[in-house]
């Protein structure tokens, strides 16, 4: 005679079998593939006009190393436009960018570094008037950018910080 002990453990192990056995998988749910998120050049551009603001008020102010900053800012997010978009209505974007941005940029990129307001002005001023060119290049001419008026934040120090 068998120990209701074993019987036990038989049963266990015999009902554990069947149940493995027997498991109904539902079938996997085919999720869609989603592409990767690829930031929109609307909001590149945006962050380059924030950037293309501070600049301004950093080389008014005499802030060059802030000014350096926001020039090498300004690069990269020209960069990501090449990059992550190298059309935009049918148009290829590296070109255009070279043309109209990347002359001026470097031209500001000279005045911060000799710390020279006149050019600084100068060269900002043709940054400005090359966004102008490349916004009306691609229909978009309503969009006119000029020197700011006022800081794009109340939370930042434009002037210099000695040691900083």
């Amino acid at each position: 005679m068998q120990s209701s002990g074993s019987i036990l453990a038989g049963a266990v192990l015999f009902a554990a079998l069947l149940t493995t056995g027997c498991v109904v998988k539902k079938p996997e749910a085919k999720q869609a593939k989603v592409p990767p998120y690829v930031i929109g050049t609307g909001e590149i551009m945006m962050a380059n006009q924030y950037r293309h603001a501070k600049l301004w008020f950093a080389g008014e102010d005499g802030n060059w190393p802030l000014a350096a900053y926001e020039v090498r800012e300004l690069k990269e997010g020209f960069g990501d436009v090449k990059t992550f978009h190298p059309t935009f209505k049918k148009i290829p974007t590296a070109p255009k960018v070279d043309e109209f941005v990347e002359g001026p940029l470097g031209e500001l990129d000279q005045a911060v570094k000799h710390q020279d307001k006149a050019a600084f002005e100068a060269s900002f001023d043709e940054l400005s008037a090359g966004c102008n060119a490349c916004h009306r290049t691609f229909g978009f001419g309503f969009n006119v950018i000029m020197r700011p008026t006022a800081p794009p934040v109340t939370n930042q120090q434009f002037t210099p910080v000695k040691g900083g």
